[in-house]
């Protein structure tokens, strides 16, 4: 039981800090930003799947188990699901942004 609410809490806290990453996408006006944010963001994901599990190593080594399955495939499945979300938000920012900019080209200026 302690494994679901380690999981949920896991991908909880990727998507709290997706959404604000993602509102902070959707804003950016230069597109080389936009790019290094996204590359940034990337690199956290996998720093943030690192520190899981080496805190999960970590709390095994001292004897406190939290059974993840054989070699830790539940990890392994926690960071594709946030690999997945993770590509889900980029595409959804990198579209908001574009209609964001096109809305704002095409809107008459009233000067």
């Amino acid at each position: 039981m302690k494994e679901a609410v380690i999981s949920v809490m896991i991908v909880g806290a990727f998507m709290v800090a997706s959404y604000y990453l993602h509102k902070y996408m959707r804003n950016i006006k230069s597109m080389i930003w936009f790019l290094s944010v996204v590359l940034m963001y990337i690199v956290l994901l996998y720093g943030y799947l690192e520190i899981i599990n080496k805190i999960h190593q970590y709390l095994r080594d001292r004897g406190i188990y939290i059974e993840f399955g054989h070699a830790s495939i539940l990890l392994l499945e926690l960071g594709v699901i946030c690999l997945f979300f993770a590509l889900i938000n980029i595409v959804w920012a990198a579209v908001s942004r574009y209609r964001n900019l096109q809305n704002k080209n095409t809107s008459p200026n009233h000067t």
